[in-house]
């Protein structure tokens, strides 16, 4: 029988952890021999690096020797250690299929708890793409000459290029991307493996490409984008690829967020990642804890003896007490429900309908521009039974909704206008705003919000009043039929103006459809939106939150006993007239009256 491997202890020490040492090859090629050993993470922080890479989809089980005794690895961690492996000196490296003992629950829990500050640490982080090919050598040449030479265009009729002109422009541009569509690239703990890193070494095949030439190739790449080779940069899904060129360019600047330090809000990096697998699901929330965007003890632990709900409802619990918000509402709608708990997203499962994680993160920045509550703190508690209360105001019933998908834009567009009856009543006065009705219909199309400068590359996102030339322009072309990504010929001005909005009404309506109240509010709410449902302003929401009625209780009411009324959360959505904190305005504390409410 074969000897069963021990782990060495880890001592008790709090940064206390394994390293592995890659011993220097042999003339036996086929034995790859290694030690493990238990070291501290701030003692060994710069002489070690950190490995990431992904099991791969051959399970083959090959051996190592590891302390003198046999331990069996997948292939794919084998050829990676083989290709780390040098032939004069030991290579120190942190692999945590090696590092922890992954049937000790325990063990995997406490050290999960410590891969941020391992990866932060580590002098490089060495990733393992796989073994190589003729189209992956190809594109990994020209992923490094559009990322070493500036003055590259990528479109041939604009001087010298990466590509050929052969009129095949599609076909050209495709060629770049099979490095960005591999495994690597799709796992939920590769984000902050990347993002942590001081220094990134990519590994595909005996290649090697440094981390700056990767970003170097996403910011060239969008320089000329926008100076000169826009017309090339083609976004259609073609074939197998799930990234294309400008996916990958996309990709990198949402990863390097975090290498230039913006806070990004915890729950955002959630959305932005959501698309990444995991083996298992509670990963999709304990891979990214690294990611918080101000280190944070105590906020959450990676517990694997709860279940997928368990981790989903703790987290929601960490942040009302870090953050005393109800941004995680912003998520409700988007991924699954849990039938006990509505309130609470299932983070751990991908989101329902067509997922387009661009215009999911722009929404969450977006919400940050509202305040639907006025500042007003929330209130909210969990009990004991998994359901919630807060106070909150009930504004008013949805009486009709559109049933268009959200991803056709223009026929959403008209089936909107056509449910109010817009063209026949453009000048009738919106009574939540006073305005028109024509301009209350504009600016509900960019959810109220505009750029800083009209500039679609601007971080800043800003409130929008008034109806002006470029919300027209925007309005126009959607109306005209949003068909690509691209905008047609004409001054800088216009295009910014139509990208401008674009970028907005996307978001905005993302898993939405068009809806109208009884009092005479419209929007975008939940796709499960319905007749009969109730738009409520909970204290401590940015946005206001649609609402569902359950029994044992009346919509907007107390009941005959003195309960609160009981309600099923749908999702945040935007409604005109209600995000600035409208209903708490002075002139509106007769409409409408404070209550507390039970969630389901």
């Amino acid at each position: 029988m074969p000897v069963p491997f021990i782990y060495p202890p880890i001592p008790t020490g709090s940064d206390c952890f394994r390293l592995l040492r890659i011993l220097p090859s042999q003339e036996d090629d086929a034995t790859i021999s290694c030690e493990l050993f238990a070291a501290s993470i701030n003692s060994s922080a710069g002489n070690y690096m950190a490995g990431s890479y992904t099991w791969g989809l051959d399970s083959t089980k090959l051996s190592i020797v590891l302390n003198g005794t046999k331990f069996h690895v997948r292939k794919n961690l084998f050829d990676f250690l083989r290709v780390l492996r040098s032939e004069q000196t030991s290579t120190i490296i942190w692999i945590d299929a090696i590092c922890i003992d992954q049937s000790n629950p325990l063990e995997r829990t406490q050290q999960v708890g410590l891969m941020a500050d391992i990866y932060d640490h580590a002098s490089a982080v060495a990733i393992w793409m796989g073994p190589s090919s003729g189209d992956l050598d190809r594109s990994m040449d020209m992923i490094c000459l559009l990322g070493s030479d500036e003055s590259i265009h990528v479109d041939p009729s604009q001087g010298r290029s990466v590509l050929v002109a052969d009129g095949d422009e599609l076909g050209q541009v495709l060629k770049v991307t099979p490095f960005f569509n591999l495994p690597w690239w799709f796992r939920i703990w590769t984000v902050q493996e990347y993002a942590l890193a001081k220094r990134r070494i990519f590994y595909c095949g005996n290649r090697m490409i440094e981390g700056d030439v990767i970003n170097n190739y996403a910011k060239n790449v969008r320089f000329h984008e926008r100076q000169c080779c826009s017309g090339i940069m083609i976004g259609y899904r073609v074939g197998n690829l799930k990234v294309t060129m400008w996916d990958s360019v996309a990709n990198l600047e949402m990863l390097k967020t975090y290498d230039d330090g913006e806070r990004v809000p915890f729950l955002q990096t959630l959305g932005r990642f959501e698309f990444r697998a995991a083996t298992d699901p509670r990963d999709k929330i304990y891979g990214l804890l690294g990611m918080l965007e101000s280190p944070s003890q105590g906020f959450l632990d990676a517990r694997y003896d709860r279940t997928p709900q368990e981790a989903c409802a703790t987290l929601v619990q960490a942040w009302l007490l870090h953050h005393s918000s109800l941004d995680f509402l912003e998520h409700v709608g988007d991924y699954p429900a849990f039938s006990s708990q509505s309130f609470v997203p299932n983070w751990t499962e991908a989101r329902m309908h067509e997922h387009d994680r661009w215009n999911s993160d722009r929404r969450y920045r977006m919400a940050g521009v509202y305040d639907a509550a006025a500042g007003r703190l929330t209130d909210w508690k969990m009990d004991a039974q998994g359901g919630a209360t807060c106070t909150g105001v009930v504004i008013d019933t949805i009486t009709s909704v559109t049933h268009t998908e959200w991803m056709n834009f223009t026929e959403l567009f008209r089936s909107a206008q056509d449910l109010l009856g817009i063209k026949g009543r453009a000048h009738e006065v919106y009574t939540p705003t006073g305005q028109s009705m024509d301009d209350a219909f504009a600016l509900t199309m960019t959810a109220g919000l505009q750029f800083e400068n009209q500039d679609p590359h601007s971080k800043h996102i800003m409130r929008r009043d008034v109806v002006d030339s470029h919300l027209l322009f925007g309005i126009s072309f959607i109306d005209d039929g949003i068909v690509a990504v691209s905008v047609p010929a004409g001054s800088s001005e216009y295009q910014a103006s139509i990208n401008s909005v674009l970028s907005f009404f996307r978001s905005l309506v993302y898993g939405r459809r068009f809806v109208v109240t009884k009092k005479g509010y419209f929007g975008f709410a939940p796709e499960s939106s319905g007749p009969g449902d109730t738009v409520a302003v909970l204290f401590g929401s940015r946005s206001p939150c649609v609402l569902r009625s359950q029994a044992g209780g009346i919509a907007g009411t107390e009941g005959m006993g003195g309960e609160k009324p009981t309600y099923q959360v749908l999702g945040t959505a935007y409604i005109h007239g209600l995000m600035h904190g409208e209903c708490f305005a002075d002139d509106a504390s007769d409409r409408f009256t404070p209550t507390s409410m039970h969630f389901i």
